[in-house]
Protein backbone atom coordinates (compact mmCIF):
# COMPACT_ATOMS: atom_id res chain seq x y z
CA UNK A 1 0.00 0.00 0.00
CA UNK A 2 1.10 3.35 -1.15
CA UNK A 3 0.90 6.39 1.51
CA UNK A 4 1.91 9.76 0.84
CA UNK A 5 3.73 8.40 -2.46
CA UNK A 6 6.06 6.07 0.08
CA UNK A 7 5.88 2.14 0.38
CA UNK A 8 4.14 0.85 3.84
CA UNK A 9 5.30 -2.15 4.16
CA UNK A 10 3.15 -2.71 7.47
CA UNK A 11 0.95 -4.16 5.64
CA UNK A 12 -0.67 -7.15 4.28
CA UNK A 13 2.86 -8.34 3.33
CA UNK A 14 3.80 -9.10 6.83
CA UNK A 15 6.98 -6.94 6.65
CA UNK A 16 8.27 -7.05 10.15
CA UNK A 17 10.84 -4.27 10.60
CA UNK A 18 12.75 -5.79 12.98
CA UNK A 19 13.91 -8.52 10.26
CA UNK A 20 17.18 -7.64 9.42
CA UNK A 21 16.42 -9.05 5.81
CA UNK A 22 13.19 -6.83 5.11
CA UNK A 23 14.79 -4.08 6.17
CA UNK A 24 18.03 -4.64 3.68
CA UNK A 25 14.71 -5.61 0.95
CA UNK A 26 13.57 -2.27 1.84
CA UNK A 27 16.30 -0.40 1.67
CA UNK A 28 17.15 -1.86 -1.97
CA UNK A 29 14.10 -0.70 -3.31
CA UNK A 30 13.93 2.09 -1.88
CA UNK A 31 17.47 3.07 -3.40
CA UNK A 32 16.49 1.72 -6.89
CA UNK A 33 13.28 4.37 -6.74
CA UNK A 34 15.42 7.40 -5.66
CA UNK A 35 17.86 6.62 -7.99
CA UNK A 36 15.14 6.25 -10.74
CA UNK A 37 13.27 9.25 -9.92
CA UNK A 38 16.70 11.24 -10.38
CA UNK A 39 17.52 9.52 -13.50
CA UNK A 40 13.88 10.68 -14.66
CA UNK A 41 14.54 14.20 -13.16
CA UNK A 42 18.27 14.59 -15.21
CA UNK A 43 16.38 12.95 -18.27
CA UNK A 44 13.95 16.21 -18.26
CA UNK A 45 16.21 18.94 -17.64
CA UNK A 46 18.70 17.53 -20.60
CA UNK A 47 15.18 17.50 -22.94
CA UNK A 48 14.75 21.14 -21.67
CA UNK A 49 18.34 22.51 -22.37
CA UNK A 50 17.66 23.14 -25.96
CA UNK A 51 14.68 25.77 -25.29
CA UNK A 52 16.46 27.53 -22.79
CA UNK A 53 17.69 30.68 -24.17
CA UNK A 54 19.59 32.53 -21.74
CA UNK A 55 23.10 30.95 -22.17
CA UNK A 56 23.63 31.20 -17.98
CA UNK A 57 20.48 29.53 -17.32
CA UNK A 58 21.32 26.73 -20.10
CA UNK A 59 24.94 26.41 -18.65
CA UNK A 60 23.25 26.27 -14.79
CA UNK A 61 20.85 23.71 -16.04
CA UNK A 62 23.65 21.67 -18.03
CA UNK A 63 25.84 21.70 -14.13
CA UNK A 64 22.93 20.36 -12.43
CA UNK A 65 22.17 17.37 -14.97
CA UNK A 66 26.14 17.09 -14.16
CA UNK A 67 25.57 16.47 -10.69
CA UNK A 68 22.48 14.73 -10.60
CA UNK A 69 25.25 11.94 -12.69
CA UNK A 70 27.15 12.18 -10.23
CA UNK A 71 24.73 11.77 -7.38
CA UNK A 72 23.40 8.93 -9.21
CA UNK A 73 26.73 7.41 -9.67
CA UNK A 74 27.59 7.71 -5.70
CA UNK A 75 24.56 5.90 -4.81
CA UNK A 76 24.69 2.76 -7.24
CA UNK A 77 28.93 2.49 -5.50
CA UNK A 78 27.49 2.79 -2.07
CA UNK A 79 25.11 0.20 -2.79
CA UNK A 80 27.23 -1.84 -4.58
CA UNK A 81 29.65 -1.76 -1.94
CA UNK A 82 26.97 -2.46 0.48
CA UNK A 83 25.96 -5.87 -1.64
CA UNK A 84 29.36 -7.09 -1.31
CA UNK A 85 30.11 -6.24 2.65
CA UNK A 86 27.41 -8.78 3.00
Amino acid sequence: MEVGGVMDYHDADGWDGDDPAARARFAHERHDDVIQRLYGVGLGLQAALPRILDPETRERVAQSVVALDRVIHEMRATMTELRASR
